[in-house]
């Protein structure tokens, strides 16, 4: 069966995480309101955000003519990342001075992140949509950082469209002593949770799918 698959997302991160792991994949950025309620919990918040994500975006491809008849199934992973200090999230900054404030809040303190990943896996022949969903978290420290430090982050520009104000993947790595938990989803896709929910899509990932999995375990 020639299977396609797609990333819900335009993030240069997530498109790298995905790259890195082997995966030939076209992105498809689904346009959602990605407001939340404020009393919602961060978990349940971002893995909501992911869902609609990967379901948007397979609603957009199946109603694209244009999807070559060769291919019989979709597999969409959708994915949505938060930043969480003292409970309540932490989003993008709004201007040099937010960002500033939120990087002040963030120093010589722990906060955690939160990644939630939706795969969708849509046979195109019978219609069947297979939903396989989870949730990553990390614990991100910050060192105690100067005033100076942290002007001179933000004035680098690198702050400006990211969750927390930061960049684990730049200049920002500097500001992080420790983290707890994946790396991958500090950056915006926790790599292995992605590899075991698009291996239960039936895709083959270093070798290795639930599929194959099954079939060793049925001999």
């Amino acid at each position: 069966m020639s299977t396609k698959i797609i990333l819900a997302s335009m993030s240069p991160r997530r498109k790298e995480i995905m790259r890195n792991m082997g995966l030939e994949f076209i992105t498809v950025p689904a346009d959602i309101d990605e407001t939340l309620p404020d009393d919602m919990p961060a978990d349940t918040g971002v893995l909501q955000l992911a869902i609609e994500k990967a379901r948007t975006t397979l609603d957009i491809l199946k109603n694209d003519d244009s999807i070559d008849e060769s291919i019989k199934k979709l597999v969409i992973v959708g994915a949505d990342t938060t930043v969480v200090l003292d409970g309540r999230m932490v989003g993008k900054p709004d201007d040099r001075a937010h960002a500033i404030e939120i990087l002040q809040k963030l120093s010589g303190q722990p906060h955690d992140v939160f990644t939630g990943v939706c795969v969708l896996s849509c046979d195109l022949e019978t219609n069947k949509v297979d939903e396989f969903s989870d949730l990553a978290k990390s614990r991100v420290y910050f060192r105690k950082l100067t005033q100076n430090e942290i002007e001179s982050y933000v004035d680098s520009k690198e702050p400006m469209d990211k969750a927390g104000a930061y960049a684990l993947q730049g200049i920002g790595s500097a500001l992080v002593d420790k983290i707890d938990g994946c790396f991958t989803n500090v950056i915006g896709l926790s790599a292995p949770l992605a590899v075991s929910l698009l291996r239960k899509a039936g895709i083959s990932i270093l070798g290795e799918s639930n599929e194959k999995q099954n079939d060793k375990a049925r001999v």
